[in-house]
């Protein structure tokens, strides 16, 4: 009778914390645990509250105290693993998950939760084989199917994708997500009428998904006045979040342009820019202080330190195409993976966030890294092999350009291409783009955009001081004016040989994840960095930061 007053009380708690009165619920369930101290129950139900409202520490507490109390409570050890993925600790996280699935091996759901992880530690061979084990005991779960799905995209294997894709739409053929995600792996593949057909399905379905309306004004022009142009006025009239009213007036923004109605369309990315700040709430000086301490502990413990080498990489040369964002590099992509030796992979994060993770856990430290870098190396390595056998494969994440030392450290094969554009054309390039949530996000706001232009700057002449014979400076407004020549000289630093028929962007087939996601598939555009001049009245803060001449062989 106990336990069942008990479960009546949690429900109680449960229903208080579902309509979002936190406050309340933990209240309640206080007064539950000093009357019950010894149950392992009511510190579970505090621990996900604490989780919810991101007190961490307090829902570690509560998690272990559960599991303390209750030695084979799965789900207490389950919570704990999502608290310590939370707090980006993933080695105590999958031991919590772990010990979770030893307890209750047959659950599906913790199985899933360590593909998960997985894949958020860009292990995503581990994630798509735990995948695949959940799949064999149950095909009919469609949010695998999706999860899967996402870890062969970052595979580049983009009809494995759409399989799975199109399983979880046989399993659930009401869901507007499922069409939602076929229509971007098409995006990707540069398939626009397939990928036009499943987003207009995605609306049908739910009218009020914007990525979706951003996703169609990617593909075609939108008649001002014609249904989808409808739809987004009217949802922008009504009380939404930051993040859907960005993709809404992004979308407007690109209406507008391509109606050549310069004015609207900047007003429209003014909000835009204001709602993802607002979403986001970046901090430049705390990003800069984090990417400085890079640096600074490169020249503390990394420049001149010799590594052991012990895992030869002699049959390997990444390319790293790196800089600013919006510099050209998806061109340059597109070109170098024309030749049969050369693979594009897109932009890998795996480089960018393991040596961030990997300078934030040493730099206050004394103790031996050797075991931690080349335990990163050996990821990268896994996530390149894994991707293809071509003995040349590109990584294009602008970010990298943070870590050049480190690289060459790491990868003394690497060779890096460092793409460089008119700064007008390329700040308001960024700034008219809607990114992928949670990447670039100094991008909207002009003074970020200044400030991190500046920074790239201030790296790239420290690396170049260091490793000048490996990188090499590209120049994307001469290049597209003089292909020819320019390809020759980048091939030439490449050891490989050049052909003409590399220019031919529409030989090459392959997906492209990123912002240029449909550019790089039309011919070479000499004039590419000279659209920003329809906007020039109203980019005086980017002219006033940029107001010296820039001269094409800078």
């Amino acid at each position: 009778m106990k336990n069942q007053e008990l479960f009546l009380e949690l429900d109680e708690v449960q229903k208080l914390y579902n309509a979002n009165a936190s406050e309340l619920a933990l209240k309640r369930v206080d007064r539950i645990i000093k009357r019950l101290d010894k149950h392992y129950l009511p510190y579970n139900y505090r621990g996900i509250i604490f989780l919810a409202n991101q007190n961490y520490s307090q829902a570690l507490i509560d998690f272990k105290k559960s599991i303390s109390l209750n030695h084979d409570f799965s789900e207490g050890y389950c919570n704990l693993g999502n608290t310590y993925q939370a707090l980006c600790d993933y080695k105590k996280s999958l031991e919590a998950y772990t010990q979770a699935l030893n307890i209750d091996h047959n659950n599906l759901q913790i199985q899933a939760n360590i593909g998960m992880l997985y894949f958020k530690m860009g292990e995503y061979q581990l994630a798509i084989k735990t995948y695949q084990g959940i799949l064999k005991i149950d095909n009919k779960f469609e949010y695998v199917h999706q999860l899967i799905a996402d870890a062969y995209a970052q595979q580049s294997s983009h009809d494995e994708s759409i399989t799975h894709h199109q399983e979880a739409l046989k399993l659930n053929p009401t869901s507007f997500l499922n069409y939602f995600y076929i229509g971007r792996d098409y995006l990707w593949k540069g398939d626009k009428n397939q990928a036009e057909e499943y987003f207009k399905k995605s609306l049908q379905l739910n009218t009020r998904y914007c990525p979706s309306y951003l996703a169609l004004t990617k593909l075609n022009k939108i008649d001002i006045g014609g249904n989808v142009y409808e739809s987004i006025h009217k949802l922008l009239q009504e009380n939404l979040s930051d993040l859907e009213n960005a993709y809404l007036n992004f979308s407007m923004a690109r209406i507008f342009e391509d109606h050549k109605d310069y004015e609207q369309s900047f007003l429209f990315l003014l909000r835009g820019n204001k709602n993802m700040k607002d979403h986001n709430k970046f901090n430049f000086s705390y990003f800069k202080k984090e990417m400085m301490t890079g640096i600074n502990f490169f020249t503390q413990k990394i420049e001149l330190r010799e590594f052991e080498d012990t895992d030869t990489v002699n049959n390997l040369t990444p390319i790293f195409i790196l800089g600013m964002p919006r510099s050209g590099s998806s061109l340059i992509e597109q070109i170098l993976s024309n030749h049969p030796e050369i693979h594009g992979a897109g932009e890998l994060d795996t480089m960018h966030q393991s040596l961030l993770k990997f300078v934030k856990e040493n730099f206050s430290n004394e103790k031996n890294i050797d075991n931690d870098f080349y335990a990163l190396r050996k990821k990268y390595l896994n996530r390149l092999k894994n991707i293809t056998s071509k003995p040349f494969i590109i990584d294009k994440l602008p970010l990298n350009f943070f870590w050049i030392g480190y690289i060459k450290k790491l990868l003394p094969n690497a060779k890096f291409i460092h793409t460089r554009r008119n700064p007008m054309a390329t700040s308001f390039s960024i700034y008219k783009t809607l990114f992928s949530e949670g990447c670039l996000d100094f991008a909207y706001d002009e003074d970020d955009i200044i400030n991190f232009y500046d920074i790239q700057n201030y790296f790239m002449d420290f690396w170049h001081e260091r490793y000048s014979s490996d990188i090499f400076s590209l120049n994307y407004d001469y290049f597209t004016e003089n292909s020819e020549q320019e390809a020759k000289k980048l091939f030439d630093f490449l050891d490989l040989v050049y052909l003409p028929e590399f220019l031919d962007l529409k030989n090459n087939q392959r997906s492209v994840m990123t912002a240029s996601d449909l550019q790089v598939r039309d011919k070479i555009y000499k004039e590419s960095s000279d659209k920003w001049h329809v906007y020039k009245s109203f980019l005086k803060k980017f002219e006033s930061a940029f107001n010296k001449s820039y001269e094409k062989n800078h």
